[in-house]
C-alpha cells in the first residue's frame, strides 16, 4: 500500500474479518471462545455522543440544525453537568436556563469542557481530553443502567415516542411493528411480540391499581394515560437494551 492510508483504511474496511458479525455460535465457541483468531467481530458500544444523537432521532426530537454556535454546558441544582446556563435570583441558584430551546441539537455542538463535561457524555465514556485522548476507553458499570432508568432525557425520549405510537397507530400489533423498525430496523418475532405483550399487560394492571392521588387525578382527566405510561415503560426498555446501545 506504500503507507497511502486512504488505500489502507479501504482494504481493512472491506476485508472479511473487519465486516464479520458479532454473533455467537456453537462451533465459534468451541475453536475460538476468547476470539483470538477473529473469528467474529468483538461487540462494541456505541460511542457516547451517537447514543444521545440515536436517542434524539428515534423520538423525533433531533433538532437537525447545522451551524451556529456551541451549545453551552453548566452544573445544575443537583451537580449534574447539563446543556444551557445558570439562572440566578436574589443571588442564589434558582435553576437553568435551556439553551434558548437549543438542548436537542447534535452532540457535535455540544460545548466541550474539560473540567465539566456533559454528565450524559461522560456516563458512557465521552474521551477525557486532559490533555488528549488518543483511544476511547469503553466502561461498562451500574451507573450507565441508572442512567438509562432514571435520566430526564432518557424518560422524555420514550413518553415521546410512546405518544407518537400511540397517536399514529391503533393496533397493538402495528405499534409494535413500529417500534421495532424505528430502533432496530426490523420487524418483531413472535417471540418478542409475546413478551412486549406480557409487559405492556403487566404495565396496564400496576398502573390501573396505583392509588397516588395525582395519577388517579392525571387518569381522571386523561383517559389514555395508562396505556401512554406503559408503552412508555416498553419504550424505554428497549432503549435502554444492549440492542439499542450495541453495534451489530
Amino acid at each position: 500500500h506504500g503507507w497511502d492510508q486512504k488505500r489502507l483504511h479501504r482494504m481493512i474496511a472491506l476485508s472479511r474479518t473487519y465486516r464479520q458479525a458479532t454473533v455467537r455460535t456453537p462451533q465459534l465457541e468451541e475453536v475460538d471462545p476468547e476470539n483470538h483468531l477473529w473469528a467474529r467481530m468483538n461487540v462494541q458500544r456505541l460511542e457516547a455522543e451517537a447514543i444521545r444523537d440515536s436517542l434524539l432521532h428515534t423520538a423525533e426530537l433531533l433538532d437537525h440544525q447545522l451551524g451556529g454556535t456551541s451549545l453551552p454546558v453548566t452544573e445544575d441544582k443537583e451537580g449534574k453537568a447539563v446543556i444551557g446556563t445558570q439562572k440566578y435570583r436574589d443571588g442564589l441558584l434558582s435553576g437553568v436556563d435551556a439553551a434558548s430551546g437549543q438542548v436537542s441539537r447534535a452532540s457535535v455542538y455540544v460545548q466541550v469542557r474539560r473540567r465539566l463535561p456533559l454528565t450524559m457524555l461522560a456516563t458512557f465514556d465521552q474521551p477525557v481530553m486532559n490533555p488528549t485522548c488518543a483511544l476511547r476507553a469503553q466502561s461498562n458499570d451500574a451507573t450507565q443502567a441508572l442512567w438509562c432508568l432514571n435520566d430526564s432525557t432518557m424518560v422524555e425520549c420514550a413518553e415521546q415516542l410512546a405518544q407518537r405510537l400511540c397517536t399514529s397507530q391503533a393496533d397493538v400489533a402495528d405499534r409494535l411493528d413500529e417500534l421495532f423498525l424505528r430502533l432496530f430496523a426490523v420487524p418483531p418475532t413472535e417471540a418478542e411480540r409475546e413478551l412486549c405483550a406480557a409487559l405492556l399487560t403487566d404495565q396496564r394492571v400496576t398502573l390501573t391499581a396505583d392509588d397516588d392521588a395525582e395519577w388517579k387525578k392525571l387518569v381522571a382527566a386523561d383517559g389514555q394515560a395508562i396505556e401512554r405510561r406503559a408503552w412508555a415503560t416498553l419504550c424505554q426498555a428497549l432503549l435502554a437494551s444492549n440492542r439499542f446501545l450495541y453495534r451489530p
